[in-house]
């Protein structure tokens, strides 16, 4: 079989640049509106130290994609906690809602399914439910990924990208250090294998910096595949009400840095 030849019809580039430009997942937080929002069948990343907040991330965006995106329906696949403990959590940010049916959960500990049992079972749901946006906590800690051979982690990860022909996939993951009070982290940070930083196409770092008592969040874009972006460091602000970040805003890597320069440097 030989390639064919591309059209370079200038009205089909037209439409698909148009297309790229679309936004599908609305969102009320400039880190994810920054590049257009969340991208419709895209692989995205957000990286965390563990403790650095990544839970309250979770939250915060489902919370933003639910109530900003009432047409959609998202899947929620835990590792880390039972679907009871996190709604619980979940109702302290989010109040009773007609809204809240669009979000749909599976914990692996709240099954005794074999892997293939359980993978069979995300794919089903995403095709019975129409599902929009899949979202998995994470993987870093998954049974399907964490405690795999680097081989097994690489192909979990197509796995992974192969769902982007039925759904938009959001993983969350955590860093294989927790120096994050001294360095700015990176991709390579990720805990096991790397390449799954290699295949997603948009990229987050959750930056936690540490200032005597207070904690200062901050959300570094790493990659925005195909898409201008319009900042790259952006600050979380924590409501402690609805335990969660209800807002952030842009600010200039000179802005980060001095906040940074200010960090505790007990670790050093």
């Amino acid at each position: 079989m030989y390639p064919e030849q591309i059209d370079f019809d200038q009205e089909k580039i037209n439409a698909l640049t148009a297309k790229s430009a679309e936004c599908f997942f609305r969102s009320n937080f400039k880190f994810l509106t920054a590049h257009n929002g969340i991208r419709k069948k895209k692989l995205h990343l957000l990286l965390s130290p563990t403790s650095g907040g990544k839970s309250t991330v979770v939250r915060s965006i489902l919370c933003d994609m639910v109530f900003r995106n009432k047409d959609k329906k998202i899947l929620l696949w835990l590792s880390e906690e039972s679907k009871e403990d996190f709604l619980v959590e979940f109702a302290a940010t989010v109040p009773p809602n007609d809204v809240l049916k669009n979000i749909r959960i599976v914990s692996e500990m709240d099954t005794t399914h074999t892997d293939e049992e359980i993978i069979s079972t995300i794919e089903q749901a995403i095709d019975l439910y129409d599902i929009d946006f899949l979202m998995i906590d994470n993987i870093t800690t998954s049974k399907f990924y964490g405690e795999k051979t680097p081989n097994e982690q690489m192909a979990m990860s197509k796995w992974y990208k192969g769902l982007l022909n039925k759904t938009t996939v959001f993983l969350i993951a955590h860093t294989n250090s927790n120096d994050y009070n001294n360095r700015l982290l990176n991709e390579t940070d990720i805990r096991g294998s790397k390449n799954i930083t290699n295949l997603v196409e948009f990229l987050y770092i959750l930056q936690p910096i540490h200032v005597g008592d207070r904690l200062f969040q901050f959300i570094n874009i790493k990659k925005h595949r195909g898409q201008e972006l319009k900042g790259r460091f952006f600050r979380l602000f924590y409501e402690p009400k609805i335990k969660s970040f209800d807002r952030d805003a842009k600010v200039n890597f000179e802005g980060f840095k001095e906040i940074f320069a200010m960090r505790n440097q007990l670790g050093k």
